[in-house]
């Protein structure tokens, strides 16, 4: 077996100076790359959601109004400023059937009740919905066009309504459709 070459001072000091300088410049190589890191981030384009101040809704206003058509209007407006930008109800508007203190909505559409013509209604100023016509229907809060098409349509199949709530097997009416107009409506031989 040959004799163990010795170890030198130079080769251990050569060693642990190349790991020294290893560290060294791994050391600055990642602080040169997270310092480009950083300073190219914040030079990215930041994505901000605002609101914007000058947002409108839009409401669909109809009925007994001087101008029907959509009317856009400032967030949290009232029936009452809906009314002012249609050009303000005709003359035949059923005030006392409206709120006007009633917030609206963006895509809401409003429909101002008529005064009921002589005999369309009882002598109580409730609409009959076994006799109303769609018109009449269509002055009620929350029926449009195509509810009272289905609530003529559904009379006309099935026969009268015997009770209001018999409203809900109409497609599209909803229990908190009829509480809401339960108070203006009634059923010929009454609920």
């Amino acid at each position: 077996m040959p004799p163990a070459s010795p170890k030198t001072p130079t080769a251990d000091l050569w060693k642990k100076s190349a790991l020294w300088v290893l560290g060294l410049v791994a050391i600055i190589s990642l602080a040169t790359f997270f310092t480009f890191v950083i300073i190219d981030w914040q030079r990215s384009p930041q994505i901000t959601f605002l609101a914007t101040p000058n947002a409108q809704i839009a409401v669909d206003m109809r009925g007994a109004i001087s101008t029907p058509g959509v009317v856009y209007l400032e967030p949290g407006a009232r029936l009452v400023d809906a009314i002012d930008a249609s050009g303000g109800l005709s003359g035949d508007a059923d005030k006392s059937l409206i709120n006007l203190a009633s917030r609206v909505n963006d895509g809401q559409m409003i429909t101002i009740p008529t005064q009921s013509p002589a005999g369309s209604s009882d002598q109580s100023g409730l609409i009959n919905i076994n006799t109303a016509s769609a018109t009449e229907l269509m002055s009620l809060p929350g029926i449009g066009e195509v509810t009272a098409g289905r609530i003529i349509a559904y009379r006309e199949t099935n026969g009268p309504f015997q009770t209001i709530d018999d409203l809900t097997k109409v497609d599209g009416i909803s229990t908190a459709t009829v509480d809401a107009i339960r108070n203006l409506i009634t059923v010929s031989g009454g609920d």
